[in-house]
């Protein structure tokens, strides 16, 4: 250890210590923010799929609903039951086209 007679001022194991601290906080800071980067990530996707999926039933909502308002439905669904009607005396299979086909 250096004194203040040899002419020395500061300690030189303070000096080193005082970077090992500094270094192993710098390093805990960036595992944490790599951490949480991640978690954030797998969140998000997550979320996105989830997001996707609130959308399908919503659009699928949407299209099972009819055309003509409440009191003129019956008009829709006459319709429906003649387009089936006229399918079975076709003798084509069930096909069920919810519009969203590309």
């Amino acid at each position: 250890m250096a004194t203040l007679t040899e002419g020395c001022c500061v300690d030189v194991d303070y000096l080193t210590n005082s970077h090992v601290v500094w270094n192993s906080g710098c390093s805990l800071k960036s595992a944490s923010v790599a951490v949480c980067s991640a978690i954030f990530i797998r969140t998000n996707a997550i979320s996105n799929l989830l997001w996707k999926f609130q959308r399908y039933i919503l659009v699928i909502e949407y299209e099972a609903r009819p055309i003509l308002p409440p009191p003129l439905v019956i008009l829709c669904h006459i319709y429906l039951l003649g387009k089936y009607i006229r399918r079975k005396c076709q003798g084509k299979r069930k096909f069920l086209d919810n519009g969203l086909s590309e």
